[in-house]
């Protein structure tokens, strides 16, 4: 028997045309008594969850982004010529897309970018957007409906779901669902 534990909400960053695929390979390599605990954001309120991230995490990880730039490609980038933004993309409560936020960085000016060790210049127009993740996602938030659809579609059961009192984070137990593959 195996026990596979994904906890804190790294899943959640996986691009989300990426988390099905990835969980029905998990499901392939499982036998019948495995188990995978998987822990999710929960939190759906946009409103909070943009306040969470300006608070908490935007500036200095958009700021280590831009470090790394300019370090890295000998690029002399501004970061006062960028908005630092997050978005919260709200999709359906009863659908299977999770909502998630978008972080990027936001031009404020017409201006032009040289990274000198790629020999590449880009023109960035006002309001013209870097985002920060590869895929449409930063950090999906499920609800209790779509933990489920998700273990479903990837041929598990769910044999524990916990909340914590706010809701805004869950473990889940799958087990193989032995009869969807009969």
């Amino acid at each position: 028997s195996k026990l596979l534990l994904f906890l804190g909400s790294s899943f959640g960053n996986v691009p989300i045309n990426e988390q099905l695929p990835m969980m029905r390979e998990i499901r392939a390599r499982f036998s019948a008594n495995d188990r995978f605990v998987l822990g999710l954001d929960m939190n759906t309120d946009g409103e909070a969850v943009i306040k969470a991230y300006r608070e908490n995490s935007i500036s200095r990880w958009l700021d280590n982004f831009v470090d790394r730039l300019n370090t890295d490609f000998g690029r002399d980038m501004d970061k006062t010529k960028f908005e630092k933004t997050v978005d919260f993309v709200q999709n359906p409560a009863e659908g299977d897309t999770p909502s998630y936020t978008q972080l990027y960085l936001k031009s404020c000016a017409d201006q032009r970018l040289n990274l000198r060790k790629l020999g590449l210049i880009i023109d960035f127009p006002a309001g013209e957007r870097i985002h920060i993740a590869e895929g449409p996602n930063c950090s999906c938030k499920y609800n209790e409906h779509q933990v489920r659809r998700l273990a479903e579609r990837s041929n598990f059961a769910v044999e524990g779901f916990w909340a914590n009192k706010e809701a805004k984070y869950c473990l889940v137990c799958l087990a193989p669902n032995e009869e969807a593959s009969a």
